[in-house]
């Protein structure tokens, strides 16, 4: 089973709280092209990705992912400090049971580019 990245955001289309679920890979990767290359970049590489696999894309399919790419700039904001963003998230997939000790210190070091280990 591959461990997923549950993150909230505030939807400004309903007014509601949502939420997106993401592979930690592509959450890694989306963080780091966000913060690198900008949004435009990041939603480019979105759209080629889902046009592999779907080419004629809907409005409701481009629509999806502004809203995860909206979901990832909203999430990642909170948060000046990469590591403090890094220890955060990782601190709430394990409460929350969506990584275990070993996936959550893997997803850290990833995202912050260097080593880590678990705590037992």
């Amino acid at each position: 089973m591959v461990p997923l990245i549950r993150i909230t955001y505030h939807d400004a289309d309903s007014g509601e709280p949502a939420v997106v679920t993401l592979d930690p890979v592509v959450f890694v990767a989306l963080v780091k092209l966000d913060r690198t290359l900008g949004r435009e970049h990041a939603l480019a590489l979105l759209h080629f990705g889902a046009t592999l696999v779907k080419p004629e894309l809907t409005t409701v399919d481009t629509h999806r992912l502004e809203r995860t790419l909206t979901a990832l700039d909203q999430y990642i904001a909170q948060w000046d400090d990469p590591a403090e963003l890094a220890l955060a998230l990782s601190y709430a997939q394990l409460r929350d049971h969506h990584l275990t000790n070993d996936q959550a210190a893997q997803f850290a070091a990833v995202l912050l580019d260097q080593p880590m280990r678990a705590m037992a």
